[in-house]
């Protein structure tokens, strides 16, 4: 088994409500997913997809479950999330290289290939305070691409930098995504998550409403969507 989440729930405080009250963002979600496996994620809008990728990822703590992973998880979510903004470029590589689990010996190469992908030049010295959002972006998606992954959470399309940059950015990512053993793709583009994934799971109210192959379960999803357009 190379990640699983048992039974997982996860309670959070919904901020734009009036009372700041808590909801159930997921409820009872299990999942198993072994080498091989390419999962795409779909579902409305505040279904729970984006909070699945982060338990997935070790970012949120479930309030009820567990998840459970082996190998190197590298996650892709809100590029430039987890930069210092008072650490200059090269040292937030270095740090987020032995986050990841990177050896000594690798990040010497990891910062020679942020250098020359990210093109960033003399910035890289710089606070990454003074980055614009592209080029936080870009900094931290060579990174995370730079790392051997095992288990690969990808949330939602690449908007890292100019329109150059992101056609080179989104042939590194396929070629990344190709490598890594097992795939969880969050994506409202449904015909990536046609190109990219064996199986489907559909998320509704923070539940899983069907889990199956990529075919059988774009169809149901395309059918409600359908359904629900018309009776508007």
């Amino acid at each position: 088994m190379m990640l699983a989440a048992n039974d997982v729930s996860v309670r959070l405080r919904k901020w734009n409500s009036p009372d700041d009250r808590w909801h159930w963002a997921l409820k009872g979600v299990n999942l198993s997913l072994v080498d091989g496996d390419r999962l795409g994620v779909v579902g409305r809008n505040g279904s729970g997809k984006s909070t699945l990728c982060r338990v997935l990822a070790g970012i949120l703590k479930p309030t009820q479950g567990s998840v459970s992973s082996r190998g190197t998880v590298v996650p892709l979510l809100g590029f430039g999330a987890a930069l210092q903004p008072e650490l200059s470029g090269v040292q937030n590589v270095r740090l987020m290289a032995r986050l990841m689990g990177c050896s000594a010996g690798d990040l010497d190469r990891i910062q020679d290939e942020v250098v020359r992908e990210t093109e960033l030049g003399s910035w890289l010295h710089e606070p990454v305070s003074h980055y614009s959002t592209g080029m936080r972006a870009r900094l931290a998606f060579i990174v995370a691409t730079s790392i051997s992954a095992d288990v690969l959470l990808v949330d939602e399309a690449l908007g890292a930098g100019d329109i150059a940059f992101r056609k080179r950015a989104m042939q590194r990512l396929t070629m990344f995504m190709q490598k890594a053993r097992v795939l969880v793709m969050v994506s409202h583009q449904l015909q990536e998550i046609q190109k990219n994934c064996n199986k489907v799971v559909w998320m509704e109210d923070g539940m899983i409403r069907s889990l199956g192959t990529t075919d059988d379960v774009l169809q149901q999803y395309k059918e409600a969507m359908h359904s629900d357009r018309e009776s508007r």
